[in-house]
This record gives C-alpha cells, sequence and structure tokens, in this order.
C-alpha cells in the first residue's frame, strides 16, 4: 500500500501541473530521451547484467565446491548486485515492467518474515522440480529475486541433510536474476520496441504517442524515484520517533547494504537530471530553478553520507536521525520543485494513466 501512496502522492501533486512557460520543441523533446536513453538507462541495465552475471557465476562455484554460500566473494558479488539494481530501481517502465520483473527482482525489506517462511517451506520439502529456472518464474515474486537471496546468503541451512538444496536454490534464484537482467538489457537496446517507441512515438499508442510523452518516460521515473526514496526507504523506517522506528523495515538490513542502495537511489535519481539534457535545458530555460534543483540534490548527498552507521542502526541514534531527517527535508523541498515548476517549464502534465507508464 505505501509504494500505492508514493504513486497517488505523485499524481495528485502533478496532475495540475501548468502548460510550459516557455515552448519546447519536438527536436528537443527528442535530444532528452535519445541522450537519456544511451547515457542514463542503458549503461545502468548492461551493468545490472555484469553484476548478475557474476553473482551467478560465484554462487554456482561455491555450490559445486563446497555448497557454502558463505564466501566473501558471494557477498561483495550480492553488494554490487544491490548497488547496480538500486542503480536502475527507477527505470520501472518499459523492459522493467514487462512479466513483472521489476516486482520480482527485488521484493522488499520483507520485515514481516513472508520471504523467509516461503523458503522455510520450500527448502524443508525439497521439491527438485524448484531447482528450474523456468519453474521459478511461475512461482511467487517473493521467492524470485535479491530479498530470497539474501536470506539464503545469511541464514544457514537448517540441517546437514538441507544443506545441498539450500545451496542450489541459492544458485537458481541468481540465475533467475541473471536472467531477468539480460532480458531488461536486450529490452533497452536500439532494435527493441520499446526503445523505438521512444525514438518515434507513436500517435495511436496509450501512453506515448508524442515526443513530449516520451521524455516523460524519464521525468516520471525521476519525479516518483524521489517520493520513492522518501516514502518506502527513508520515512518508513525512520517512523516519528526512536521508539516507533521500524529498523527492519529497511531495504536489505540483513546484509547492511540500506545505506549502499540507498546512495546508488540517490545518485542515479541525480543523473537523471544531469544525464538526459534536463539541466542542460533548464540552464538557459530558468537559471534559478536548475540552481534551486541542483544545491538540493548537493544537500542531499552531503546530508545522508554524515551517516556512519547502517539504516538500521541509525534509526535508534538520536544524532543519526537528524542526518536522515536533513535528507528528507532536502528531498521533499526537491521533490517539490521537479512536479511543480520543472513539470511547468516543461509542459509535463502526468494523470493516472500517463504514470501508470507503457
Amino acid at each position: 500500500m505505501k509504494t500505492v501512496g508514493y504513486i497517488l502522492a505523485l499524481i495528485c501533486a502533478t496532475c495540475w501541473a501548468p502548460h510550459a512557460s516557455a515552448e519546447i520543441s519536438d527536436s528537443q523533446y527528442q535530444a532528452f530521451v535519445s541522450e537519456a536513453i544511451e547515457a542514463h538507462a542503458r549503461p545502468r541495465f548492461e551493468e545490472l547484467g555484469r553484476r548478475t552475471e557474476a553473482l551467478y557465476v560465484h554462487t554456482r562455484t561455491a555450490c559445486a565446491d563446497s555448497e557454502d554460500l558463505n564466501q566473501n566473494e558471494i557477498h561483495q558479488a550480492f553488494t554490487e548486485t544491490v548497488r547496480a539494481w538500486s542503480s536502475a530501481h527507477h527505470l520501472r517502465w518499459g523492459p522493467a515492467r514487462q512479466e513483472y520483473r521489476h516486482e520480482r527482482f527485488a521484493f522488499g525489506a520483507d520485515p514481516a518474515n513472508y520471504v523467509a517462511r516461503q523458503l522455510g517451506r520450500i527448502i524443508q520439502a525439497g521439491d527438485p522440480a524448484l531447482l528450474d529456472a523456468e519453474k521459478l518464474k511461475a512461482k511467487s515474486i517473493a521467492i524470485q529475486g535479491l530479498t530470497a537471496f539474501e536470506l539464503l546468503l545469511v541464514t544457514p541451512p537448517a540441517t546437514e541433510e538441507t544443506r545441498s538444496y539450500h545451496c542450489s536454490l541459492a544458485e537458481i534464484i541468481s540465475l533467475n536474476l541473471r536472467n531477468m537482467a539480460a532480458e531488461m538489457v536486450a529490452g533497452w537496446r536500439a532494435e527493441a520496441d520499446y526503445v523505438a517507441l521512444l525514438n518515434s512515438p507513436d500517435p495511436e499508442h496509450l501512453f506515448i504517442s508524442t515526443d513530449r510523452e516520451a521524455a516523460m518516460e524519464f521525468y516520471k521515473p525521476m519525479a516518483g524515484g524521489i517520493r520513492f526514496l522518501i516514502d518506502i526507504d527513508l520515512k518508513d523506517p525512520m517512523q516519528n520517533g526512536i521508539k516507533t522506528s521500524r529498523p527492519h523495515h529497511a531495504a536489505y538490513w540483513r546484509t547492511q547494504n540500506s545505506n549502499i542502495a540507498i546512495k546508488a537511489k540517490l545518485t542515479a535519481l541525480n543523473a537523471v537530471f544531469t544525464e538526459t539534457g534536463f539541466s542542460d535545458n533548464l540552464r538557459t530555460e530558468d537559471v534559478e530553478l536548475y540552481t534551486q534543483m541542483s544545491k538540493r540534490f548537493a544537500a542531499a548527498h552531503t546530508a545522508f553520507d554524515q551517516l556512519t552507521l547502517p539504516m538500521a542502526e541509525a534509526v535508534k541514534d538520536p544524532e543519526q536521525r537528524k542526518h536522515i531527517q536533513d535528507t528528507i527535508e532536502d528531498l521533499d523541498a526537491l521533490w517539490s520543485l521537479i512536479v511543480y515548476d520543472m513539470a511547468r517549464i516543461y509542459g509535463f502534465k502526468v494523470g493516472f494513466n500517463e504514470f501508470d507508464g507503457d
């Protein structure tokens, strides 16, 4: 429901955005799209492909050699996969939306241990049919991605008898992650349907019928990604005070990768602004807004960089909470600039169907 909430917040804030204060030409929108594909989206998914390949190779090797997942190479490969996925997380449209890849890739923090219970039942049953990537795809999204792999990585096998299956299940999940990443990489290639549509919008298409709407496919992830960062990654674990804080709502808390994920998301969202031509154009159209947005991005980075504890511990520490709160305040101010002022400059008007994506 929280994910729905942040989407609805963006819808409400932007559905009445005024028309552009200066005419943006189709060729300018096209330039934004081309630059965003080449400099922003495609490199991120290619990096994700490399990182998931490494995670799969290390996991497969460990399972073949010792059936022991507790190895530095696997932990490091997992961390780098989390970093790469977090860097692409905001690009939830197009290839990531197809076949529910975005949802399957990472289930969430799972504070109620729903994933753990499912994995426990699967391992106890020892069904060999599940040790197949195609069959795993048809099962619950909760056991297909990073959350499930993280649990298997940090939880020792229940018994010696289940050690082999425990490792094999982790291997097949890592293969599933590699396969999904490869599919998303392919979906961002020049010949892919989604990329072709962005480069040449179809007047009959429901969501991408103009060059402006194509450019919105990169504006929406920036606005929505910042709202997600505020509400899900920061506010949800923080809550209103130390006593009500929820440390296990921090993503990847089990491997202490929460801070890495948040920093990667913030850096990537900043890059939407700088790597798509939006920032260069804004310096011409409204230098004051450009300056304000740049300062807010920088301030959010600086505030979050003050954290010296993992997110799950930081929410219990009074001094660390101040840095998290400063980050939230800077991002909230930035979000307002994006959904009101930036929307006005570029003529972006986001309603429910538009934000729902392609």
